[in-house]
């Protein structure tokens, strides 16, 4: 799947080894030294950093989509870094993410039918729409959209959008469709409608993920886009 897309924010996977004594299966793919996303929760990141890892994922969820690929469990832990800026000789460098994990992902067929099963809850709570939490309809490329909108928001402000609830808490708000507000700092105002819509309950509501993309083109550079602190 992943080699299909070929994208360069996607992990590239170069081979597959399989052995029968002792029975061992393994993937070889391109080292990323990470850290993950997660690890900067608690501080929002520089307003350009934020940005950039925004048009990233949302490039390289776009490019999966034109290939009949839904992740399903996009979330912090699964977007690496290349280098990590706080311990790199050149913190300065621009910030290279690469979205992995893409063992449960939802991949058209041939007859558009897809190729895992249903009837499963999966992905992450905190990031699953609606949609995955109540086993239907069945994921669509909006099904990304959602969780995207969620980590573009812990990106800007540095907190979960469900972040004081409960895993029950959590499931049983996004069964009612419902969310938190959503409340951006200075400097990210116009983001307040797009991920306002791409978090609504109705996945024909969401913005489609070009248009996600082509809003994150319009904002300008303001700063360094390093994780080094503003």
């Amino acid at each position: 799947v992943v080699n299909d897309i070929r994208h360069p924010n996607i992990v590239d996977i170069s081979d597959y080894v399989e052995q029968d004594d002792p029975a061992r299966e393994a993937l070889i793919m391109e080292y990323i030294p990470g850290p993950s996303l997660r690890r900067f929760r608690g501080a929002p990141l520089p307003y350009e950093t934020a940005i950039a890892v925004s048009r990233q994922l949302a490039s390289a969820l776009m490019a999966a989509h034109e290939h009949g690929v839904v992740h399903r469990d996009l979330k912090p832990d699964n977007v690496l870094l290349m280098s990590d800026p706080r311990t790199s000789e050149a913190p300065d460098a621009p910030v290279v993410v690469k979205v992995v994990d893409f063992g449960i992902a939802k991949v058209a067929g041939p007859q558009n039918q897809a190729q895992t099963a249903f009837g499963t809850l999966l992905g992450t709570p905190a990031y699953m729409a609606p949609e995955q939490v109540a086993g239907s309809p069945p994921p669509s490329s909006a099904t990304d959209v959602y969780a995207l909108a969620e980590i573009v928001y812990e990106l800007v402000t540095g907190d979960r959008l469900f972040s004081l609830q409960k895993t029950e808490d959590t499931v049983r708000q996004k069964l009612r469709g419902e969310h938190p507000e959503v409340k951006l700092p200075s400097g990210f105002d116009s983001m307040r409608d797009i991920l306002t819509r791409s978090l609504s309950a109705r996945p024909e509501q969401r913005v489609p993920i070009a248009q996600f993309c082509a809003f994150l083109d319009q904002f300008e550079p303001r700063r360094s886009s390093s994780l080094a602190p503003s």
